[in-house]
């Protein structure tokens, strides 16, 4: 789901011409998986353990349960916050970034 979704957003950020110069890590908390996807590229992968994680960055703590309901859009990811744990490398807020990844849904 999480590369069907990446596509889905990837076709809206062509659209609108927004780029942002971050890479999103979901870390799947219950299954010690690493998923990324930078703004700058279609291209989406899960990273083996312990990969080397780039900057500027957000980093998302999730569980899978949550993780696939938000992508389905069952629960929405403006509603979720209370939940996920988001750290940024570094602590600077990129609006665009945020904005966009209410977007990942299929």
């Amino acid at each position: 789901m999480f590369f069907q979704a990446r596509a889905k957003l990837w076709a809206l950020q062509e659209k609108k011409k927004l780029f942002p110069d971050t890479t999103i890590y979901f870390h799947i908390t219950d299954q010690n998986r690493t998923f990324k996807l930078d703004y700058r590229t279609p291209d989406c992968e899960e990273l083996p353990v312990g990969a080397k994680l780039a900057e500027p960055r957000i980093e998302l703590s999730i569980n899978s349960t949550l993780f696939a309901m938000l992508l389905i859009n069952h629960v929405s990811w403006k509603m979720a916050d209370q939940p996920i744990d988001y750290n940024r490398v570094p602590n600077l807020y990129n609006q665009q970034a945020y904005a966009l990844i209410n977007n990942l849904t299929i």
